[in-house]
Order: C-alpha cells, then sequence, then structure tokens
C-alpha cells in the first residue's frame, strides 16, 4: 500500500511518533523530496531503510518554509533496496530512477499499485517497482504541463503527488490531520482507526480487534484498508478489499498457486515461505 505524507510550507513536521508508527506500517524504505525558495528545482533524498537514520536525515535540515513530501514504502513489485525506494523523478534514466540523492525539475511519489506496469521477475531484469515502470514508460516523454494531467493518474487508480520548484499536486482522496495530507490511515496505530478492523503492522488479529470492535466500529461495505473504495474481494476470513488495496496485500504464490498474505511472502518474492522452505 505505501503511505504518502504531504507537509505544505510554514507547517511543523509530523511529531517523531506519527513517523515511526507510519515507518513501522509501511517498513520497506523511506524517502522525501522538497522544494526550496528560489531554486529552480527539487531535491530527492531517499534509501533509507531504518527509521532512524530517516528521522535524522530529515531533522537535519529546517523544512518548515518548504513544502516537504515524505514516502514510506511496502514494496509489492521490485526488490526491497534503497534505490527503490520513492520518491523518483520524473525521467526515463534507470540511473536516475535509483538514485539516493538527486535535483530534479520534478518528481513523484506513489501509493498504490499499477498493475499494467508490473513486470514478472523473471522479466525484470532492470529490477523496477510499478511506479518506476510507468515514470520510465509513460511519464518521461510528457512535458511538465502534460503530467500534471488528471486523467493520466486516474487512469491507474491509485495516489500520486508532484512536485516542482514552485508547488504540490495531489492526486486522489487524501486524510488532512492537523495541515498534514496522508494518502491513507497507516500513520495511525490499529487502536485508533475508526473504519478498519486491519492491524497495520502487517497482521489481522481478531482477538485485539474484539476488543476494541464495538469502541471503534467498521463500515463493512467499504474496503478494510483504505476506507474509502467499495470492498469487493472478500480474504475468506470476512474482511472485504477494493481490487487495488486487496493486491496490495496479498500476492499469488507460484509454487503452491494460493493468494497469500504479503506478511507470508519470502525474500525471493515469487512464493511463500512455506513453499520456500520446503525447496
Amino acid at each position: 500500500m505505501c503511505i504518502i505524507i504531504y507537509k505544505p510550507k510554514n507547517c511543523p513536521l509530523p511529531d517523531k511518533s506519527i513517523l515511526k508508527t507510519a515507518f513501522q506500517n509501511n517498513p520497506d524504505g523511506a524517502g522525501f523530496m522538497f522544494n526550496e525558495k528560489n531554486k529552480d528545482y527539487i531535491t530527492i533524498k531517499k534509501g533509507y531503510m531504518l527509521f532512524n537514520k530517516f528521522y535524522k536525515a530529515i531533522t537535519e535540515q529546517d523544512f518548515y518554509s518548504s513544502d516537504l513530501i515524505i514516502h514510506f514504502r511496502i514494496a509489492t513489485n521490485g526488490s526491497i533496496i534503497p534505490g527503490n525506494c520513492h520518491p523518483f523523478p520524473i525521467t526515463g534514466d534507470t540511473n536516475k530512477l535509483k538514485s539516493l540523492s538527486i535535483n530534479s525539475r520534478i518528481g513523484l511519489a506513489h501509493n498504490g499499485t499499477i498493475n499494467f506496469c508490473k513486470i514478472p521477475k523473471k522479466d525484470n531484469t532492470e529490477d523496477l517497482s510499478d511506479t518506476q515502470v510507468f515514470v520510465k514508460n509513460h511519464l518521461s516523454f510528457l512535458e511538465p504541463e502534460q503530467i500534471k494531467n488528471n486523467e493520466i493518474f486516474n487512469s491507474t487508480y491509485s495516489k500520486f503527488v508532484i512536485m516542482d520548484a514552485q508547488d504540490v499536486w495531489l492526486y486522489g482522496d487524501f486524510i488532512t490531520d492537523n495541515g498534514i495530507y496522508y494518502s491513507n490511515f497507516s500513520y495511525q496505530n490499529y487502536k485508533d482507526y475508526n473504519k478498519y478492523n486491519y492491524k497495520w503492522d502487517k497482521y489481522f488479529y481478531s482477538d485485539i480487534y474484539d476488543e476494541y470492535k464495538d469502541i471503534y466500529p467498521i463500515n463493512n461495505d467499504l474496503c478494510c484498508i483504505c476506507g474509502i473504495e467499495k470492498g469487493i474481494v472478500d480474504d475468506t476470513e470476512g474482511n472485504l478489499y477494493c481490487e487495488n488495496c486487496y493486491y496490495d496485500y496479498f500476492f499469488f504464490c507460484e509454487e503452491c498457486e494460493e493468494f497469500r498474505h504479503i506478511s507470508e511472502q519470502s525474500i525471493t518474492g515469487d512464493i511463500c515461505k512455506d513453499c520456500n522452505e520446503k525447496i
């Protein structure tokens, strides 16, 4: 799923506890991008695989007067490596897409899965995520004003933030909390949800949910992850998911030919841990 956090100009950073929760719930790497007054480019810093290193980097500079985009990743396509962290410059150059520190005219962070940009692992020789493929094969040929065209992003059924040296554009439904924009609720602890029965540290514990279900009722018609789209896929446990969120949190094991939760995914990415142990 991932999460995008947008801190507008003249707004303080979210509390450390919020950032840490968002990282713990989306633990496959972090990054951020920002613009600065009197500069005609944005700066991207990423590849932080440990929270302490991320937090040190983001507090070394005063971002109060800058637009700041933070991204925490859950990998659904492409390896869990620093170079596959968001944000990305909009470019067709793979090395620049994977650069851990780069200036660019325009950059992007993504929350969701772009199914038509997924590459099977055996064919993914450049080890690109679906977002990187989308940027490289679809956006890099466009002029900045064309990139900002809402229809392009509507075709992905995802959430995006675009940043250039002067401004920021949000695509999709974002949550506003104390002046900060969040692409989903995974910056909160599970007991803070009033819509979900999903615990954001990758596992669903029905016994823990039972403790809170009367205090935090859920809307059974909505996706139990994003809480926005109508739930259409049942995971056999009674939880409903929209199509995008289901494929963010479940994967198809090519060995046992079953859909498994992403927490059961082996390090190879294409089979589950159970099958990996049998090989």
